[in-house]
């Protein structure tokens, strides 16, 4: 995390702008380095973290409600309980179907987000398969975000593995539960 950012100030400003937006001022995080940041629990509604850097950042039970995450890195960030983050609804189904696709032919690629129209990593196939929806959610918040919000945080942790790792895990996925 970049030490010259003023967290606590930045987000007490935020919580009175949040209360009466006469006051304080709207979280502008855009572009931070926020790696490895403890922000469990914060409130970051409406709060701008576009291009910030929030890779390992503890975002579990952080409220995301309208907060602006376009092109976000958020490479194993912990989302568990996150509020207000938008999930499709159909994440469990999209996901089964992503996994069946990347591991037909040889189609997963966790080098890349999309190499062509066969071969794509776990969120390029979400965003491939979403059709006009995932192009448009990609292009509005970026491919680890879109990707995030078709599949859910689980499928998340597993977008910078490497293709053994990410192959693993998806054959996990079409695995049914005991």
């Amino acid at each position: 995390m970049d030490s010259s950012i003023n967290l606590p100030k930045i987000l007490a400003s935020h919580a009175k702008w949040l209360a009466d937006k006469a006051t304080g001022d709207r979280a502008d995080l855009s572009g931070a380095d926020l790696s490895g940041a403890d922000l469990s629990g914060a409130d970051l509604s409406s709060a701008n973290l576009s291009w910030a850097n929030l890779s390992r950042a503890n975002l579990s039970w952080a409220n995301l409600s309208s907060a602006t995450l376009s092109w976000a890195n958020l490479s194993s960030a912990n989302l568990s309980e996150v509020v207000g983050l938008a999930i499709a609804s159909d994440a469990p189904k999209r996901l089964q179907a992503v996994a069946t696709a990347a591991l037909a032919d040889n189609g997963l690629n966790m080098s890349r987000w999309h190499t062509c129209e066969t071969t794509h990593c776990i969120s390029g196939w979400a965003i491939h398969q979403a059709g006009e929806l995932g192009r448009l959610l990609e292009a509005a918040v970026g491919a680890e975000v879109a990707g995030l919000m078709l599949l859910g945080p689980d499928a998340q942790r597993h977008f910078h593995d490497g293709n053994e790792a990410a192959a693993e895990w998806l054959r996990s996925v079409l695995v049914p539960a005991a």
